[in-house]
This record gives C-alpha cells, structure tokens and sequence, in this order.
C-alpha cells in the first residue's frame, strides 16, 4: 500500500482508454451533441470550481512548487483553486457520441483564466497576437465584471463525459471570431510540424560560427 491510498481501495489493474469505452457514450449521444468546442463546463446553479490535475514527482516538484506527500510514489496533484473555470478544447465531432466522438470518453479542456492571475505583458502579447497560447474570451465573472478573461493552452485537462452529462451545455466562451481563433490555436499547437533537434540546436550554431569565421 502506497502513501495515502486507503487500505480498502482495490489496486487498480492497468488499463487502456479502450477499456474506458462501456457503451453508454452512444447512448447519451442526443445530450452529449449538445455540446461544442469552446463551451464552457459549468455547474447548473452554482459558481465553477472544477480541479485541475497534474502528475508530479515524489516529494518536492522542482519546476511547478507542489509537494507530493510520498517520497516513494508519483502522484498526481489537484487543484481547487478559483482559476479552474475550463473551456472545451476537443473538436466538437470528438465531443458527441456519435461518428468519432463514440471513440472518446474524455475530452480535453482548457482553462479560463482571470488576467489578473496573468502576467501583464503576457496577457499585452495575446492581444498583439504574440502569445498565441492565450485567446481571450467573452466570458464576464458577474462579481467582476471588468476582469476580463483568457483561454491557457499550456495546460489541457482531461474531463470524462460524464461531466458534460451533469452540466448545461451551450454557453461559449467566445464570440465568433474568437472562437475561430481558439480553434485555429489548438489546430497550431496540435498539426505544426516536429523540427528535428539538429535543425533547432545545432544548424544555427554552424551557421553563426560560419558568420563570425
């Protein structure tokens, strides 16, 4: 038994996305196709605090600042902070449960951030279209509605559609240039080629060697 697991819990045997795939994805196809990319996953009546997780190493994470309890075992850290309003990044066809979207029971969102959680030149950046990260959304918190808000691409959680069953679909994070925007990012961050290491690392060394011989 591992630190902080619980003596009752079964071990979990290894598993695949294949064997998250029950059969109830096709039968909550008419509610799941309600949903599109860019929708905001939302409670029905109450403010949004969703976690957001990441696996960390054992102990102190030298790069995020988290502490995993277990010295031994890697773990995985939630966060319950405000920041975790999230966005739907999947492609709307993966997010049904029809066609492709019978294949996927997760879907991948983003998270929406305040900009006053952001770094000031950051946040200027995404709006000179320089942090291409960063889209800005529509999205108003009704306590304070002059922050305005931005999409992280940095980080994409994976949610179960299970959620998206409990939640109402169809509020967008953007407007429509924005959302054409966020699309378009995702595609980027996804379809750019792969350069091989000696193209970044060592092809402009030899060239400004050769410039400065």
């Amino acid at each position: 038994m591992t630190d902080g697991q619980d003596a009752s819990e079964e071990p979990v045997p290894p598993t695949s996305v294949h064997h998250l795939l029950t059969g109830s994805i096709a039968k909550n196809a008419i509610a799941l196709g309600e949903w599109s990319q860019g929708d905001i996953i939302s409670p029905p009546d109450e403010p949004l605090a969703l976690p957001f997780t990441w696996v960390q190493p054992p102990g102190n994470d030298a790069i995020t600042g988290t502490k995993n309890p277990s010295t031994t075992d890697v773990k995985p850290f939630y966060s319950n902070a405000s920041t975790s309003l999230l966005v739907v990044a999947s492609q709307t066809c993966d997010v049904s449960g029809a066609d492709t979207g019978k294949q996927h029971p997760i879907v991948m969102a983003a998270l929406l951030t305040p900009a006053t959680l952001l770094d000031p030149s950051i946040v200027a950046a995404a709006r000179q279209g320089r942090a291409d990260y960063l889209i800005e959304s529509i999205y108003k918190d009704p306590s304070q509605p002059s922050v305005s808000w931005l999409v992280d691409l940095r980080m994409l959680v994976p949610v179960s559609k299970g959620l998206l069953l409990k939640r109402k679909p169809g509020v967008s994070a953007f407007s429509s240039d924005g959302l054409m925007l966020f699309a378009a990012a995702l595609a980027h961050k996804f379809g750019r080629a792969a350069i091989d290491d000696v193209l970044v690392t060592e092809l402009p060394k030899v060239l400004n060697d050769h410039v400065l011989s």
